[in-house]
């Protein structure tokens, strides 16, 4: 997933909160926050893996509190199940 965080979301620990809350495992492939004028924008890429039902939870989490999110297509197997989610 890549996710890109602008303002206020920089400075939460919304990962942190999206991997207890959700029971969700985050791992974190890269990482960037630049400031552009007096706003931060930051992102991510990320591996996201759980139960699908959590994963889409989580991916609105992100989404209400103002974190795009795209998902990146994978070519392995048993990967390429399908997220219900809002994503922006």
């Amino acid at each position: 997933m890549y996710l890109k965080f602008r303002g206020r979301a920089t400075r939460e620990s919304l990962i942190s909160d999206l991997t207890e809350s959700y029971k969700l495992k985050a791992n974190i492939l890269f990482g960037n926050i630049e400031r552009i004028g007096s706003t931060s924008i930051g992102y991510l890429i990320i591996i996201l893996s759980g139960e699908t039902k959590r994963l889409a939870d989580g991916i609105n989490f992100l989404n209400q509190n103002g974190v795009s999110v795209q998902l990146i297509p994978t070519d392995k197997k048993g990967m390429n199940k399908h997220v219900k989610a809002n994503i922006s």
